[in-house]
């Protein structure tokens, strides 16, 4: 103001003495080094403001990811960044990223990153598989799996010995149990959870058997059961029989013999958990 203005003036002033000159001239020595200062203080307040912005808003921030498993292919907007574990620099902010595995099922993964710090992440990758397990009594079934689909079942897609563990997509199954000698069995709504769950069952066969007991009251006549489309035997005895004895369900032939009696045979069929009982009249043989 009044120093400028002074300054201006001062090849118009008259009597201005040496003194007064040599006080003008310091006066304006030190507004410039006041302005000088303003300047500096002004513009590190600048720098020291525009640093505090940069580390709290645009420093880089980091991202930690592991998967399990590993070995996963990261993408960021479908470019591949890296491959677990992985260590990554961005911006600050959201990141929607894409991990994918084979045999696994590919998942969407939101991530924020700090400005200026780490972020972890582990998630565990959506594995499409189950298993399922079949435990029979007796053991040694042999069990036949088949998909469901909207029309039924379709092929088989595993088969096994009991006790029985396979890994399976997904899904909805059927499973026939077969075993010699035993009824067949049909699981008709197993459900295979994926991520490994196990799914059980357990079953109990049914005997496919009935019992056969003949009497007769010539003791010590010979009785040979018969299979009639093989002719394989599969039963012989001397009767009386004490006690019922077990056959599979089907028709037999029984043969009756002795030293005394004529040879003789008669049809059976035994029943699943039916006990037939009969009386054997065997001709004697003539004097």
């Amino acid at each position: 103001g009044a120093l400028a203005l002074v300054q201006r003036q001062i090849g118009a002033l008259k009597d201005v003495s040496a003194a007064e000159r040599e006080l003008l001239a310091r006066s304006a020595t030190r507004a410039v080094a006041r302005r000088v200062r303003t300047a500096v203080v002004a513009l590190v307040l600048v720098c020291v403001t525009g640093g505090l912005s940069w580390a709290a808003f645009l420093q880089p921030g980091t991202l930690l990811l592991s998967t399990f498993p590993s070995g996963a292919t990261v993408k960021l907007e479908g470019r591949e960044i890296g491959v677990t574990p992985l260590r990554w620099q961005g911006r600050p902010g959201r990141y929607q990223l894409e991990v994918s595995k084979d045999r696994y099922t590919t998942m969407g993964l939101e991530v924020r990153l700090p400005a200026g710090g780490e972020a972890a992440y582990q998630p565990v990758l959506p594995y499409p598989h189950g298993l399922f397990s079949l435990d029979t009594v007796p053991a040694g079934a042999r069990a036949t799996v088949r998909k469901v689909g909207p029309g039924g079942a379709g092929g088989v897609v595993s088969v096994g010995r009991t006790p029985f563990t396979t890994e399976l997509p997904e899904g909805q199954y059927l499973v026939a149990v077969e075993s010699k000698g035993w009824v067949t069995q049909t699981l008709a709504d197993v459900h295979v959870l994926p991520n490994r769950e196990n799914t059980r069952q357990s079953l109990s066969l049914e005997k496919d058997a009935g019992l056969l007991l003949v009497h007769t009251p010539w003791a010590g006549t010979d009785l040979t059961v018969q299979d009639p489309i093989t002719l394989k035997n599969v039963l012989s005895v001397v009767l009386p029989m004490k006690v019922p004895t077990e056959l599979p369900v089907g028709k037999f032939r029984l043969l009756f013999s002795g030293p005394q009696h004529r040879a003789s045979q008669r049809e059976v069929e035994i029943r699943r958990g039916v006990t037939t009982e009969l009386s054997a009249w065997i001709p004697i043989l003539d004097p």
